[in-house]
């Protein structure tokens, strides 16, 4: 089996503003900050459901891969309900999902690796979907979190890990297919992260939680009055009006957790993770001689197209 140095972010689908025109020219613009702020522009996920098509014909065009998630996910239900588990009618709804995102995705050739779903458990359901997986498309790798023993998941994951809990001694190449949520002035242990990474071959990366903050432009009314001008990005519950003016989910700011803002402005973290990603390594291999060692971690590029500048 292939193994990818796989570095990455998690993607939703969530436009800030709440106009659906000129959808073609907001998807590029999603993407194209990757562009700036990682250098390396190879991985995504995307979370926890499958993208618009428009995402993966750009991801197409701009050499991004990305591991497609079914729309399967169901929390606590997993353990106060078994759901979806082996339950009636739930197995085919999970296959049905992960047969669908398959037959529509499959020759997107962006796309590396299938998940079946996320934080939901086993079961028939899942191994329905892994069956599927499988059995019509045996050139990528599947990916569960929720089921690392299982014969049909190709790699070994897991959420947000310490980096001394990561062993090194895998029987499959270790993907975090969440970590490092980045919510307020965070992202400070990537360097630690990484370094553990790139020492051991079976650690293959993961895909940093999350690529954009998950808020609204958001009228700002003061006294029960609007301007119709001045806004603000809100958050959990606060474009709620009438009966629903009160209502808050308990989260707060809990997805307001990008590298770049809901504008697509780049934040100081993205910066942070330009310079650990940078596919170009290098160390000061002799101080006295002033050689410096360069490895290159790009999958399909040479190291001499580019010039060394001191």
């Amino acid at each position: 089996m292939s193994v990818f140095n796989k570095i990455g972010l998690a993607v939703h689908k969530l436009a800030a503003r709440k106009e659906r025109k000129r959808y073609y020219e907001k998807k590029k613009a999603a993407c194209l900050p990757a562009d700036r702020c990682t250098c390396r522009r190879e991985h995504t996920a995307v979370s926890h459901y499958p993208n618009d098509p428009t995402f993966y014909e750009l991801c197409d065009e701009y050499g991004i891969y990305v591991m497609d998630e079914a729309n399967v996910e169901s929390h606590n239900g997993r353990s106060q309900y078994q759901v979806p588990g082996s339950l009636d009618g739930y197995v085919e709804a999970a296959e049905d999902r992960a047969v669908n995102m398959l037959e529509r995705d499959k020759n997107h050739a962006c796309v590396i690796m299938w998940s079946p779903g996320n934080e939901t458990g086993t079961g028939d359901s899942l191994q329905a979907e892994i069956d599927y997986f499988h059995d019509n498309d045996d050139t990528r790798v599947v990916h569960y979190q929720g089921w690392n023993d299982n014969e049909g998941v190709d790699v070994y994951s897991n959420m947000y890990p310490t980096i001394d809990s990561i062993k090194t001694n895998y029987t499959k190449p270790f993907i975090m297919c969440e970590y490092l949520h980045t919510m307020g002035n965070s992202g400070g242990g990537l360097t630690d992260y990484w370094e553990k990474i790139r020492t051991y071959g079976i650690l293959q990366g993961g895909f940093v939680r999350d690529w954009g903050d998950q808020t609204f432009n958001t009228p700002l009314v003061e006294d029960g009055e609007w301007d119709g001008e001045t806004t603000y990005w809100g958050y959990d519950g606060d474009w709620n009006t009438g009966d629903f003016s009160s209502w808050k989910s308990g989260n707060g700011d809990f997805c307001q957790n990008g590298i770049i803002s809901a504008d697509r402005t780049i934040q100081p973290e993205a910066l942070e993770v330009k310079r650990v990603y940078q596919a170009l390594q290098m160390d000061m291999a002799d101080t006295a001689g002033q050689t410096v060692t360069v490895t290159n971690e790009y999958t399909d590029t040479n190291a001499s197209e580019y010039a060394l500048v001191s």
